[in-house]
């Protein structure tokens, strides 16, 4: 079986770029949301090896759902990446 990867992301683009990227450069199976609570909805059904989740998304954001997840016991030892496109100015 192959390993799965969870990509949490309210962008279309961000989800088909990083569908595109694993699906042609690895042997991971994709699982997508579109947000944190399909994301955590999705964590739990489908046990992804590694999670991919955007900070600012609608309904629940990253941070919590990154929180959220580490509550269950079954995705505690899950690796999840924070990712974002959202910029600050230089300081």
């Amino acid at each position: 079986m192959n390993p799965k990867v969870l990509l949490v992301d309210d962008s279309s683009t961000a989800l088909l770029l990083g569908e595109t990227v694993f699906r042609e450069h690895t042997s991971y199976e994709v699982v997508t949301a579109r947000d944190g609570e399909e994301g955590l909805q999705k964590a739990l059904a489908e046990k992804p090896d590694l999670i991919l989740l955007d900070v600012v998304m609608p309904k629940m954001d990253g941070f919590a759902a990154c929180r959220e997840m580490r509550k269950q016991e079954c995705l505690k030892s899950v690796p999840i990446v924070m990712v974002t496109s959202r910029g600050e100015p230089p300081t």
